[in-house]
């Protein structure tokens, strides 16, 4: 799937939210990558227009009859607990209008290298508020996955630790203690639930490949092995 400018990735991430098997509801995993115009727009009809601005991205998914993700974004979370509260939650992301895509990338890659197999890390951002916006949060999810993935498979540095990973989206209501989706920046506030009514979160996971640690592709001289 090839998208142009914010609205297109914002409807693309939201549909692959809403993919599933019909026969056994499991998900698909994809992977995202920023592209150029020279790939879009031989698919562009011609009197599309363009600003020259736009950012242009790229979702691979893989045949329908390999889709097999089942279960939910919480049941392969991480948990940790709070100072001062008892009650174990999973461990995310949050992605806010002012939030950082190189930071943001950096902590995702920070927090999946130690995960165990079969375990994953979400990014979330609420979907409702100004459609530019919203656009720009959802552009912002893509772009932390594409650079996150591009620093994996084409590293500066190729003796050091990389480790690939494979997304997932998906949909959920708001629940009490999320952040107040016009400063979903800030979770560290929550907000009364009964202002959360009505909204849901895109939810965009980032499951690793291979061991935890990750592997090097090329160690130095006169070093072996895998991991940092």
């Amino acid at each position: 799937v090839l998208t142009v400018g914010q609205r297109g990735i914002a409807q693309a991430m939201v549909a692959a939210a809403q993919l599933e098997s019909s026969s056994t509801k499991a998900k698909p995993t994809f992977i995202i990558q920023q592209t150029n115009d020279e790939e879009a727009k031989p698919h562009l009809p011609k009197d599309f227009k363009l600003t020259g601005k736009e950012r242009y991205f790229k979702i691979s998914f893989p045949p329908a009859s390999e889709w097999k993700l089942e279960g939910t974004p919480e049941s392969r979370a991480k948990t940790t607990t709070s100072e001062g509260s008892s009650q174990a939650k999973p461990d995310k992301l949050i992605v806010g209008n002012k939030t950082e895509v190189m930071k943001l990338a950096k902590a995702v890659m920070a927090r999946s290298f130690p995960l165990e197999p079969g375990m994953s890390i979400s990014v979330e951002t609420a979907i409702k508020g100004q459609a530019k916006m919203l656009n720009l949060r959802l552009q912002h999810l893509a772009q932390t996955a594409s650079r996150a993935h591009h620093w994996q498979v084409s590293p500066v540095d190729r003796s050091r630790s990389v480790r690939t990973f494979r997304c997932a989206a998906s949909v959920r209501k708001a629940a009490e203690g999320d952040p107040e989706p016009s400063h979903p920046s800030d979770p560290s506030a929550p907000r009364p639930f009964e202002a959360l009514k009505g909204y849901s979160f895109l939810i965009l996971e980032v499951l690793p490949d291979g061991p935890v640690g990750g592997v090097i592709l090329e160690p130095k001289a006169g070093t072996e092995g895998s991991g940092k």
